[in-house]
C-alpha cells in the first residue's frame, strides 16, 4: 500500500500492524491518513511518554505512581496564574522533625519546606495577632487540644504530608507530588490522635475554608452519625467557598 509514511506492512496473527510514529509527525494526521486506506478497518494509537522530570531522591525510582500515572507532571502542568495554592491537611498531626520534610523550625533562619506559614501571626507571643480567634496559629491548629501545637509523631499524618510535600532533590527519601514548586503550601490541622472526634473534624474544615485553603485533604473515615450531625454542614460550607475536598 502506498502511503506518505514508511510503514512495514507486516500483519501479525491478530491482523494488526504496529507502527512507531516519529516524533516529527502529528499522530492525528497519520491516523486520519491510514483510516482512509481501503484495506484498513481500524486505526488506534497508544502514547508513551517519558517522565516529566527525574529527581535525585534516593527512593524516587520506587515511586511508581509518579511516573506510571504522570503524577510527577501535575505540579508543573498547573498554569503559572494558579499560584500560592494552599492544601489543608486534616490529620492526627505531623512530625516536623522527619528529615525528608525539609522543616527546621528552630534553625537560623527557620526552614519551612512545603509547610504553610500564617505570616499574620507572630510565633509564640501568646497573642491573637490577626484577630481570627486563634492564638499563635502561625503553622496551623490543633483542634483536639485547642492549641497551636501540631508537631506530633503519628506516622499517617507525616506520611500523607510527605506524599504531597516531601522535599525534592535532597538526595534522601522520596519526592513530593508538588515537586520543586515553592508556591504550593500544606496547612496541617490536627483533629485528634488516632480516632478524631467529628466536632474537631468539623471545626478543622471550617477553619481551612476560612483561612484560604484551596484544597482540603481528608484521609480518614467517619461514622454515619458524625457525617449527619457534624461534618456535612462543614463540607457544605467549604463547598460554598469553592474549596476542593479530597
Amino acid at each position: 500500500l502506498a502511503t506518505p509514511f514508511n510503514i512495514d506492512w507486516k500483519v501479525d496473527e491478530l491482523g494488526f500492524v504496529n507502527y512507531h510514529v516519529p516524533s516529527t509527525v502529528l499522530i492525528e494526521n497519520i491516523k486520519d491518513s491510514l483510516s482512509r486506506l481501503p484495506n484498513v478497518l481500524n486505526v488506534s494509537y497508544t502514547t508513551y511518554a517519558k517522565p516529566a522530570t527525574t529527581y535525585n531522591d534516593s527512593l524516587y525510582s520506587e515511586q511508581w505512581y509518579l511516573t506510571n500515572y504522570r503524577f510527577d507532571s501535575l505540579a508543573t502542568a498547573v498554569p503559572a496564574s494558579h499560584k500560592d495554592i494552599i492544601i489543608a491537611l486534616i490529620e492526627g498531626g505531623v512530625d516536623f522533625n522527619h528529615p525528608d520534610l525539609g522543616v527546621s523550625l528552630y534553625g537560623n533562619p527557620p526552614q519551612y519546606g512545603a509547610l504553610y506559614v500564617n505570616t499574620n501571626e507572630i510565633p509564640n507571643n501568646n497573642v491573637d495577632d490577626d484577630s481570627d480567634g486563634y492564638v499563635d496559629n502561625y503553622l496551623g491548629w490543633n483542634f483536639y487540644t485547642n492549641s497551636g501545637i501540631i508537631d506530633q509523631i503519628p506516622a499517617h499524618g507525616t506520611q500523607v504530608f510527605g506524599l504531597i510535600g516531601a522535599k525534592t532533590n535532597n538526595l534522601i527519601g522520596t519526592a513530593g507530588l508538588i515537586g520543586t514548586r515553592n508556591d504550593i503550601k500544606i496547612m496541617p490541622l490536627c483533629a485528634g490522635p488516632g480516632i478524631m472526634p467529628g466536632s474537631c473534624i468539623k471545626d478543622a474544615i471550617r477553619y481551612a475554608a476560612n483561612h484560604g485553603a484551596n484544597i482540603i485533604n481528608m484521609s480518614f473515615t467517619v461514622s454515619a452519625s458524625d457525617w449527619v450531625d457534624y461534618i456535612r454542614c462543614a463540607v457544605d460550607y467549604a463547598k460554598s467557598k469553592g474549596v476542593l475536598m479530597v
